[in-house]
């Protein structure tokens, strides 16, 4: 983008779209090189750590209206830590279905990806509203730094 500014946020898991390490670590080194000095980098996302034990797809259904449901199919590559999740509507006309992929990480391996790009951690919580982020919280808000 060109500039510096005291804020970069990646929210919503966008970070896990980056699907590659590499991707992930160039983002980062991308983060890095916008990041104003004393800036911040807020990133959030999902703990991975319930998904990273699935061995085989999972299904599920929701409710969308009177005449329509939504078929999840997630389907995890531990190997690469690579979500695929597949989600058809059925509505009575011809079956509408998306697909996405996501590149997972855990938060240390955040922390050493920031780090090898030139940040540093500041802070984590388990929400917005600075929750303690503990083994059980499901979300992390990450704060980072540029490492000077």
């Amino acid at each position: 983008m060109g500039g510096d500014f005291p804020l970069v946020t990646l929210v919503l898991n966008t970070f896990f779209v980056a699907v590659s390490r590499e991707a992930q670590l160039n983002c980062l080194r991308n983060v890095r090189d916008q990041l104003a000095p004393g800036g911040r980098f807020v990133l959030e996302a999902f703990d991975p750590s319930p998904y990273h034990v699935l061995t085989k797809p999972d299904l599920s259904m929701r409710f969308l209206g009177e005449n329509s449901i939504m078929l999840d199919t997630l389907m995890v590559d531990r190997s690469q830590q690579l979500m695929v999740a597949t989600h058809t509507i059925l509505d009575g006309g011809a079956p509408q279905t998306t697909q996405h992929v996501l590149r997972y990480a855990f938060p240390q391996e955040i922390d050493l990806l920031a780090e090898l790009a030139g940040l540093r951690l500041v802070e984590r919580t388990a929400g917005w509203r600075k929750e303690p982020f503990t083994a059980l919280s499901p979300r992390h808000v990450s704060v980072f730094e540029r490492a000077e």
